[in-house]
């Protein structure tokens, strides 16, 4: 199997070092994106010389929470891959993501599963907050989290609501180009047809996400669902299973997914999952001390 990822990393540059050493492999080839406002890095500075596969980086989208710039992103790593070869799988990772699965049992569960699209559903019908996200216009997207002091944030959202509530009173839709509106996890794994198939529908994406809130969890959902794609799905119980998704998550809340210490090191040995999040070598240093090494000796056997 040859598998193209695409990271999109903003911080924890020795993290994301940890993260392309674990997914290093001569049929893996490893593109990532740094956030434009983030500090420069050079490939030198995350790998090492003995690497096997390719690593591309670019810095070149200023990328922000909850703005259709984190799906302009996405769509730029996966049209990179594309321009670089032909990948059976392209798996969007963030920066804090680590695998808990080898290359070898990898490939080995993706050959067994080929064709199938690693995509993770919230519910059967998207809520009516999902379909807001998209077909009203957020024009403050940008600005939702652009201070340190929460008060300045929450009158950005406030006013953004404000917005929306207009927008209702008066009617005002986007048209969008999809008839059904879907969200889930916006880390998947989705094949080469699929990857194909995003690209060549990018117009009709633009405008989907175009002054959107938070619609990197809404455009590849909404897209397969529209599509021959949804008959191709791991896992089409749209029940909010991440396994769907191939991916280990567990939120603290309901707006942050807890950060893994070496007390979750069963659990995550014990899942089915190819990946998990999130990670960061400060918290989840000896964790991925231990995974590491788990995984060497599995490849060992």
């Amino acid at each position: 199997m040859k598998n193209a990822f695409l990271i999109i990393a903003h911080n924890d540059y020795k993290m994301l070092k940890r993260l392309i050493e674990a997914l290093d492999d001569k049929d893996n080839d490893i593109f990532i994106h740094i956030d434009k406002k983030s500090p420069s890095v050079t490939k030198e500075m995350l790998c090492s010389q003995n690497i096997h596969g390719a690593v591309h980086i670019y810095q070149s989208i200023d990328v922000r929470w909850g703005d259709s710039s984190q799906v302009i992103c996405e769509m730029f790593l996966i049209e990179m891959a594309l321009q670089h070869g032909i990948y059976d799988y392209y798996h969007i990772l963030s920066g804090a993501d680590y695998p808990i699965k080898n290359v070898i049992e990898m490939n080995k569960f993706l050959e067994e599963n080929n064709g199938k699209e690693f995509i993770h559903f919230d519910k059967i019908f998207a809520d009516e907050g999902t379909v807001r996200r998209v077909v009203y216009y957020h024009p403050f997207s940008r600005f939702y989290k652009i201070s340190k002091n929460k008060y300045i944030n929450k009158s950005v959202f406030l006013l953004d609501n404000f917005c929306v509530i207009f927008q209702r009173i008066f009617n005002i839709k986007k048209t969008l180009p999809f008839d059904v509106i879907q969200k889930g996890c916006n880390w998947c794994s989705i094949t080469h047809s699929l990857a194909n198939y995003l690209v060549d529908h990018r117009q009709e994406i633009d405008i989907l996400v175009n002054k959107s809130m938070c619609a990197d969890e809404v455009f590849i959902q909404t897209v397969v669902i529209n599509s021959e794609f949804k008959d191709k799905l791991y896992q089409p119980s749209f029940n909010d299973d991440y396994n769907a998704c191939a991916r280990y998550i567990v939120w603290d809340n309901p707006k942050t997914p807890k950060t893994m210490t070496e007390n979750d090191y069963d659990n995550l040995i014990a899942s089915n999952a190819l990946f998990a999040r999130k990670f960061s070598s400060n918290i989840s240093s000896h964790l991925i001390d231990m995974l590491s090494e788990q995984l060497k000796g599995d490849n060992d056997e």
